[in-house]
């Protein structure tokens, strides 16, 4: 069908309980390239690499008060999750080759509410990134696909703006130590999806098979995030 534009999302909006303009953000389809090399969902062209988010005030303007925004992370992590069952069949049963990183969530679970904060946004980052590839072997349901990657990366630009306050709001001096722990944990976090990526999707030539591993282990990590961030202390979700 060629390249296609599948969707030009832009908003203008006031968040009231942030006191102050965020600015437009806008997730784009804006890939220019060999139509060989766009994802695809059934019989659209899907360029999931294209996803673009502009927050121009978000990196200077935003206040430790943003984090008020988890008080909706919920309702926003039960769409995801069910825009994930929906979007395919049953979740396969086969075992992933690459093991569930349950270390990872026992240390977070020991560490400070900003770290946590950080390595739920960090995998949501990495989770919207598994789905750059040929989704043309799997019948998902493009358009809960499609709204399934935007919520997700509406929760993880969220949830990122609250990091930035937070490293804002504390004096630079006082994290020099912790900045290296969570340096180490984003490299090994990163490794691991890397890792899940290369030895599925990659290794298995972007089979339907290994797209519903994905789609299995996605879920997974979904759910272990969701019951992370609803066990934060109160006061990370109020200014």
């Amino acid at each position: 069908m060629g390249i296609l534009n599948l969707f030009n999302i832009r908003r203008c909006s006031r968040i009231a309980w942030w006191n102050l303009n965020v600015g437009c953000w806008s997730i784009r389809s804006l890939w220019k390239g060999k139509a060989s090399s766009i994802p695809k969902v059934g019989n659209f062209d899907f360029p999931i690499s294209s996803l673009k988010c502009v927050d121009p005030a978000l990196s200077s303007a935003v206040t430790v008060q943003s984090c008020d925004w988890l008080r909706l992370y919920g309702d926003l992590s039960n769409d995801s999750m069910s825009l994930l069952d929906q979007m395919g069949g049953e979740m396969t049963d086969q075992q992933c080759p690459v093991p569930f990183p349950e270390s990872f969530y026992r240390h977070i679970q020991k560490d400070k509410m900003e770290a946590k904060l950080e390595f739920i946004g960090d995998s949501l980052t990495q989770i919207i990134q598994l789905y750059h590839g040929n989704l043309s072997s799997v019948s998902w349901d493009h358009n809960k696909t499609e709204r399934f990657l935007i919520t997700v990366d509406r929760q993880a630009r969220e949830i990122n703006s609250c990091v930035m306050a937070n490293k804002q709001k504390v004096q630079r001096t006082a994290r020099q130590a912790d900045s290296q722990e969570e340096s180490q944990t984003h490299k090994k976090l990163a490794h691991y999806y890397k890792k899940l990526f290369r030895v599925t999707v990659h290794r298995m030539g972007e089979s339907a098979e290994s797209w519903e591993l994905i789609r299995k282990e996605s879920k997974m990590h979904l759910e272990r995030l969701d019951l992370l961030q609803a066990r934060l202390p109160r006061t990370a979700r109020s200014g």
